[in-house]
């Protein structure tokens, strides 16, 4: 009975982990204005979370600060890119 949770469990963290990887270039490239703009709000979000939880000291990797300005910066230029460019590719 207690298999399905756990189950859950370790889906709902791998999807987690994945979203919270570096973004590959690639993938930025490959999303839409749209898309960059809602993961642009996401990381800021994220990013204001974290920075809370480092100042109360329950953040267990603050490398993950890091990590999460750097995916930040990478949208913020794509979505620049695109602006002087005139749109999307």
């Amino acid at each position: 009975m207690r298999e399905a949770p756990q189950r859950e469990w370790r889906a709902s963290r791998a999807a987690k982990r994945r979203d919270t990887m570096a973004l590959k270039p690639s993938e930025v490239r490959d999303m839409s204005e749209a898309e960059l703009h809602a993961r642009e709000l996401e990381l800021v979000d994220e990013l204001f979370h974290l920075r809370l939880r480092r100042a109360t000291s329950q953040l267990p990797n603050p490398m993950k600060v890091r990590e999460t300005r750097r995916n930040l910066a990478r949208v913020k230029t794509m979505l620049r890119a695109r602006t002087l460019r005139g749109g999307t590719p």
